[in-house]
Formats: C-alpha cells, structure tokens, sequence
C-alpha cells in the first residue's frame, strides 16, 4: 500500500504529465513537502518534453543563480558562446527588473524552434521558493524596513519588490513557457508573508496550485 506522501506524488505527476501541469506550491511541514518535491523531480527530470532544473534557495544570491542552470540546460553546448556575448554580460551585471526579464525571457520554452531542446517546457522545482522570492525582491531591506512593511499599512506605503517574481510570473508562467514547482520552509514567516501570502505582490499563493502538507 502507497504512503500519503507517495499518493500526494503520484496526484501531482498525472497533473504534471498530463494536460493540466499547474504550477504547485508545497507548504506546511517542510520536510514532507521537501520529499514530494524531490519526487516529482526525479520522476519529471527523465520525460523527454520537460527541462528539469533543482534550486536550492540557500546557494542563491543573485539572479543569475538562479538562470544560469536553466539556461545551461537549455542552450546545451551553445550556452558559452551565448554567454560570451557583450549583451549577455552586460544583463548577468544588472541589477534591475529589466535585466531580469530578459533572463527570463531566453529560459521559456519556444515553441516554434527548429531547435527540439528549445521546444521542450522548463520545470523549475524551488527548495525554499519562499526565502528565495524574498531574498531576490526584498534582501536590500534592512530590519527596520521590514517590520515596517510587515505592519498594518495601506498597500502604497509599502516597499516595492525589485521585480524578480513578477518577471517569472509575467515571462514564464502567465505564458506557459515554464511551470514552477516550490517548496516553502516556513509559511509562518516575514518571507512567506510579504510574497507568497501577499497579494500584493504578483507571483503569490494564489498563482499556484496549493497542496497543504502535514
């Protein structure tokens, strides 16, 4: 007889590999949500149609961290000329939301590429999708700006992200051309609260299919 935890896998791989293949947020207990992510991934890393990357959220500090696998995989041999080129370095230098939306924008798949690799979907599985949201949008803030911005206030008054979500959000997921998978550490947490719990910033809870784990 299947765990819980295996069921949960086999729930999300028929959605995964069939038509569905929704975006899915894990939360609650991290390390039964931690197991299903590991699961999925090495049962989606093997399916011909799928680019498989791992991200651990605690090796990320800067956005290119976080792109250069997906790009490495999906470029293949054709990454280091790709990456020798001026623009290219010139966006690896940036630190603003249009560097990062060009990022973005050469990991999505392509569908109409004479190129098989660029034709396949990236799945992008995330081991603390909530630190790494945080750390990317909000890790310029000291602790003064963030209790601040954890306080009751109207939603102006409150610091903007730099743009690193809303980019996957708008380039990757809005498009279909790439589908996340994440594991949050602690749903409890300022991280959580100010993105994933926040509608106020774009790429939150609600983008997701949510599954609670206990």
């Amino acid at each position: 007889m299947k765990t819980k935890l295996e069921l949960v896998t086999d729930s999300l791989c028929r959605d995964l590999f069939g038509t569905g293949r929704n975006c899915v947020l894990l939360y609650g207990r991290p390390d039964h949500a931690l197991v299903i992510l590991r699961d999925v991934y090495e049962k989606a890393k093997v399916k011909d149609e799928f680019l498989c990357t791992w991200h651990d959220a605690s090796a990320i500090t800067k956005p290119m961290d976080f792109f250069e696998r997906i790009l490495r995989l999906k470029y293949g041999d054709h990454y280091e000329s790709l990456s020798g080129n001026e623009w290219f370095k010139d966006l690896v230098l940036r630190d603003d939301r249009e560097g990062v939306f060009h990022l973005a924008s050469l990991c999505g798949r392509e569908k109409n590429s004479q190129n098989p690799n660029h034709r396949r979907t990236p799945v992008i599985f995330i081991d603390g999708i909530d630190e790494l949201f945080f750390k990317m949008d909000f890790g310029h803030l000291n602790e003064n700006e963030i209790a601040q911005a954890m306080s009751p206030m109207s939603w102006e008054d409150r610091p903007l992200p730099k743009g690193f979500g809303n980019c996957l959000r708008r380039y990757l997921h809005q498009t279909r051309d790439g589908i996340f998978y994440g594991a949050a550490r602690n749903y409890e947490s300022p991280q959580f609260q100010m993105t994933l719990a926040n509608p106020g910033y774009l790429f939150y809870a609600l983008n997701f299919m949510l599954r609670f784990m206990e």
